[in-house]
């Protein structure tokens, strides 16, 4: 078993806890699913789309949450860089593609499916000032 990280708004908590979370439509290449990051021991990696997340959708002053939640680690997934195409492959092996690659900011996990409650692990705080914003190469960059 696997556990991955899903970062949503504080106001979603209940909703998801009670129904699980939700495949979202205009994933990628259309399909519904439910975008995540393997729980690794680079917390900063594992947690690295929050200030993104903060920054759409005016949630800038809006509380994240992180769900965890388990699934199987020969569970088929979509895994790359957010602005390249997206390989399948098993959980397992998308962990390992992304614990191989050079820098990796800005990889993402896409589950095609929706979680049910009973797959999710817990529910916590995460620091609000982690990851980046605009692109991973940000940093340091003027806007």
């Amino acid at each position: 078993m696997t556990i991955c990280v899903h970062l949503t708004a504080e106001k979603n908590v209940k909703q998801i806890l009670w129904v699980g979370i939700k495949a979202q439509v205009g994933g990628i290449n259309g399909v519904k699913g439910v975008y995540c990051m393997p729980i690794l021991q680079n917390y900063y990696v594992s947690h690295q789309w929050l200030r993104e997340l903060r920054q759409g959708s005016g949630r800038r002053q809006m509380a994240m949450i992180a769900i965890d939640f388990r699934m199987d680690s020969k569970e088929i997934v979509l895994v790359g860089h957010y602005a390249q195409p997206h390989v399948e492959t098993t959980v397992a092996q998308a962990i390992q593609v992304i614990t191989a690659a050079q820098d990796p900011m800005g990889f993402e996990i896409f589950l095609p499916r929706s979680v049910k409650p009973e797959e999710i692990h817990k529910v916590r705080t995460v620091a609000q000032v982690i990851g980046w914003r605009y692109s991973p190469a940000a940093k340091g960059a003027k806007s």
